[in-house]
């Protein structure tokens, strides 16, 4: 969409057919799907966001024999990214909306994480 706007998107389904008579295999969702939009604003910057989405799942914690399913979950995330001649610097923000959710049984996500990256090529 133009020099300056990137547009990406992943989809991942899947059907897992286990043949032993156990439940479905733990932590995989069958759904999980992401769309993000990258803009340069000029040659060194630039600015990306992404909105994830992971479907339900199963996880089997030692202390429970059955399976627990944790629901599913959307995040959205944000970069901004300066580019050097050898190097680049990225200010990130996973989870802007500070949304809570567990990928594992009774264990909360950090909420809203911000993070800084310094890449270098050499």
């Amino acid at each position: 969409l133009g020099d300056r706007l990137r547009l990406r998107g992943a989809l991942t389904l899947m059907d897992l057919d286990v043949r032993d008579g156990r439940e479905a295999l733990p932590n995989r969702p069958e759904k999980k799907a992401s769309f993000s939009a990258i803009y340069d604003l000029d040659a060194r910057h630039s600015f990306s966001a992404a909105v994830n989405y992971v479907g339900s799942s199963i996880d089997q914690p030692q202390v429970v024999t059955d399976g627990v399913r944790l629901g599913g979950y959307a995040t959205v995330d944000a970069v901004w990214k300066i580019k050097f001649e050898r190097a680049s610097v990225l200010v990130s923000v996973d989870n802007v909306l500070d949304r809570e959710y567990q990928q594992f049984f009774g264990f909360e996500t950090f909420g809203r994480r911000f993070r800084l990256d310094v890449r270098a090529e050499y």
